[in-house]
């Protein structure tokens, strides 16, 4: 995965917080994360970042942006385990999201996007990843 789709990806799920998403929010959300080649990432891209516009509207002409509707750019304080535990997230994101009933745990499939863009906080990471477990 480019570490643009990744940041896009990372950044439309920080974007349901606080909004309403729906059914095309969490099509494009696992497009993005299922995108195989280059092209389908490339195509993702544009989609995952109108839908940030969409179900925030007022912060693309924000005078006075927090960064928190943006992609996420790296940068993060990692801890030693963090990498691993982030990277066993996205693996169970990608399996989670290629159920035909994934969308019903749409919010913890967010939230686990969501935190693959934050600090290294291994307690926070291993529930996470407890809860995408016990889903499976």
């Amino acid at each position: 995965m480019s570490p643009a789709l990744y940041g896009a990806l990372i950044g439309l799920a920080r974007c349901t917080d606080g909004a309403s998403p729906d059914g095309q929010t969490f099509s494009l959300f696992r497009d993005g994360l299922l995108a195989g080649t280059p092209e389908e990432e490339a195509a993702a891209l544009p989609r995952l970042r109108e839908e940030k516009w969409r179900l925030h509207p007022d912060c693309r002409a924000c005078k006075n942006p927090c960064g928190r509707r943006d992609d996420y750019l790296g940068g993060a304080r990692e801890t030693e385990n963090s990498p691993a535990l982030k990277a066993e997230i996205l693996s169970a994101l990608r399996t989670l999201v290629s159920r035909p009933d994934a969308e019903t745990c749409a919010p913890l499939l967010y939230q686990a996007a969501f935190s693959l863009g934050e600090d290294g906080d291994d307690g926070w990471l291993t529930g996470i990843l407890e809860k995408l477990k016990a889903v499976r």
